[in-house]
C-alpha cells in the first residue's frame, strides 16, 4: 500500500462540486471500515478520481491517504481518465453529465482525434485512422442507458447555455430537468447566431489586423450574448414559476380534499 500526504494532492479547479450527503456517508464508513479503495493521482500529484473520499478524509482529520498512481501524457490525457470516472457514475445531475460529454469531445478534438460518424474508431486530423481512446463520448453514454439522441440533446444544453445562467442553475432543482434544460438552451437563438457571426468576423478582422473592425465586430458580439442571457434568464425564472406553481398545487390538494370530505360529512349530518 502507498500513502501521501493529504495536503500534497492538488485537486484541478475543473473538478465536478461536492456532494455533501455522500461526504458525510463516506466519513462514517472510512470511520467504521478504513478507506476500501484508495484515490488516484496522477504523476504530478494532480487527483483523477476520489475527491468525495480525498474530503472525508481531511474531514476526519486524517494526514495521509492511500493513493494509486496513473501516469498520464499530458493535462489533457488525465482529464479525460477523470471525466470517464466521473461519467460512470449515476448520480450525475443532467447540466453536470451534459457538460462532461460536451468537454470530453472538446478534448478529443484539441488532442487531434475526432470521432468518425457510425463507426467505432477515430480519425487523426490529416486522415489517417487510428484506435481510440478507451471508448467514444457517445459509447460510454449509451453503456450508461443513454440513447444517442440524448448524448446529442445533452451536448446542446453544456453548449449553448450561457455559462452565467448555468451558474445560476446549478443546485437548484432545474439541473435535474432535461426538458426545461433543453428550453432554455435554445432560447435566444437568433441571438447566438448573430453573436457567433459577429466573433468569427472579429477574428478574421483581427488576422487581417483590421483593429477597427475588430473592435466593432467584438462589441456586436458581446451585445448579442448579453441578450442570450437575458432571453435564457427569462425562460429560467417562467419555468421555475411554474415549477413552483405546480408544486404549491400538489401540495394544496390533499388538504382541499380533506376539507371538501370534511363539508360533505356534516351536510350529511344536518
Amino acid at each position: 500500500m502507498s500513502f501521501i500526504a493529504i495536503d500534497r494532492v492538488s485537486i484541478q479547479p475543473n473538478r465536478r462540486p461536492l456532494n455533501d450527503r455522500k461526504v458525510a456517508e463516506l466519513m462514517q464508513s472510512i470511520k467504521a471500515n478504513g478507506l476500501l479503495n484508495p484515490i488516484t493521482i496522477d504523476q504530478n500529484f494532480n487527483l483523477i478520481a476520489g475527491l468525495h473520499r480525498l474530503t472525508a478524509c481531511k474531514l476526519l482529520g486524517l494526514e495521509q491517504i492511500e493513493y494509486r498512481i496513473m501516469t498520464y501524457e499530458d493535462v489533457d490525457h488525465a482529464r479525460l481518465a477523470e471525466i470517464d470516472e466521473n461519467l460512470i457514475r449515476n448520480e450525475l445531475e443532467v447540466l453536470e453529465r451534459s457538460e462532461l460529454w460536451l468537454e470530453r469531445d472538446q478534448i478529443l478534438e484539441r488532442i487531434g482525434l475526432r470521432a468518425q460518424s457510425g463507426e467505432n474508431q477515430y480519425t487523426k486530423k490529416g486522415g489517417e485512422s487510428i484506435s481510440p481512446p478507451g471508448k467514444t463520448t457517445v459509447q460510454l453514454a449509451q453503456e450508461a442507458g443513454y440513447n444517442k439522441r440524448t448524448y446529442q440533446l445533452g451536448k446542446q444544453i453544456a453548449k449553448n447555455i450561457d455559462p452565467e445562467v448555468k451558474e445560476v442553475i446549478k443546485k437548484t432543482p432545474v439541473a435535474k430537468s432535461h426538458s426545461t434544460l433543453l428550453k432554455i438552451a435554445r432560447a435566444g437563438s437568433k441571438e447566438r447566431e448573430q453573436a457567433e457571426q459577429a466573433e468569427q468576423k472579429a477574428q478574421e478582422a483581427k488576422r487581417q489586423q483590421k483593429q477597427e473592425e475588430m473592435e466593432t465586430q467584438a462589441k456586436l458580439a458581446a451585445e448579442a450574448r448579453i441578450k442570450l442571457k437575458e432571453q435564457q434568464l427569462i425562460v429560467l425564472q417562467s419555468s421555475t414559476a411554474q415549477k413552483q406553481a405546480k408544486q404549491c398545487i400538489k401540495s394544496a390538494k390533499p388538504q382541499v380534499e380533506k376539507k371538501s370530505m370534511q363539508l360533505q360529512f356534516y351536510q350529511r349530518q344536518s
